[in-house]
């Protein structure tokens, strides 16, 4: 129950938005302002979810560092 209470509070912000005829979605203002998006944008497939994000931004986030990479990685995909 804890954890339900949790995702609803992260999810809160969550919209529906609908796609037009050609397929496109538009991204409600209030997020393209929280994610600092102001002219191109970059989709992530993170599973079974998409982030939307601003490529400075992205490209700030990823490892730079492959040892740290490394360890990420044995910790979290392996079995």
């Amino acid at each position: 129950e804890e954890y339900r209470k949790l995702q609803r509070n992260f999810l809160s912000g969550v919209v529906t938005v609908e796609l037009d005829g050609n397929g496109r979605f538009l991204i409600p203002k209030n997020m393209l302002t929280y994610a600092q998006i102001d002219k191109d944008a970059m989709l992530v497939g993170t599973g079974s979810k998409i982030e939307a994000w601003n490529p400075a931004i992205y490209e700030k986030h990823l490892i730079q560092d492959p040892g740290e990479l490394s360890k990420l990685a044995a910790k979290y995909l392996t079995e």
